[in-house]
C-alpha cells in the first residue's frame, strides 16, 4: 500500500516535472529559432535559449514539482546550476554533433537533445538540487 502510493507521487512528481519541462524547453525553441531567424550561429542561440529556460525551470520546479521538498535556499540554486550546467553540455554537444553529422532541422535537432537530457535531470534534481537533505 504505502509503496504504490510512493510510486504514485513519484509519478505526479515526475508529471509536473514534465509541465515545467514542455514549459522550459519551449521557450528554449523558440528563443533559439528567433534567434537563429536573425542569422545567429545554432550553437550560439542555443546557449541563449538555455540562459533564458533556465530561469522558467528553476521557479517552476521549485515551486511546483519540487515544492513541497524543496529548500528555498541559495544552496538549492546552486545545486540546480550545477545540474542545469551539466545538462546543458550533453545538451549542447548533442546539438553541435547532430548537426555536423545529420541533415534535420534545427528545431528537430534542438527538441532531440532536450528530450535526451529530461530523465537524467529528473534523477539528478530530485535527489540532489532539491532534495531536503542534499
Amino acid at each position: 500500500m504505502f509503496q504504490s502510493l510512493k510510486n504514485l507521487q513519484i509519478f505526479w512528481q515526475f508529471a509536473r516535472f514534465g509541465v515545467i519541462g514542455i514549459c522550459a524547453a519551449c521557450t528554449h525553441v523558440c528563443v533559439v529559432l528567433v534567434l537563429t531567424k536573425m542569422s545567429i550561429a545554432l550553437a550560439v542561440a542555443n546557449i541563449a535559449g538555455f540562459l533564458v529556460a533556465f530561469w522558467v525551470s528553476y521557479f517552476g520546479h521549485l515551486y511546483f514539482t519540487f515544492g513541497h521538498q524543496a529548500s528555498r535556499s541559495k544552496r538549492t540554486l546552486i545545486k540546480f546550476i550545477l545540474v542545469a550546467c551539466s545538462g546543458f553540455l550533453v545538451n549542447e554537444s548533442l546539438v553541435v554533433l547532430l548537426q555536423h553529422i545529420s541533415h534535420l532541422s534545427n528545431s528537430f535537432i534542438v527538441i532531440s537533445a532536450i528530450l535526451c537530457t529530461s530523465i537524467i535531470s529528473f534523477l539528478f534534481n530530485r535527489y540532489f538540487a532539491f532534495h531536503p537533505q542534499g
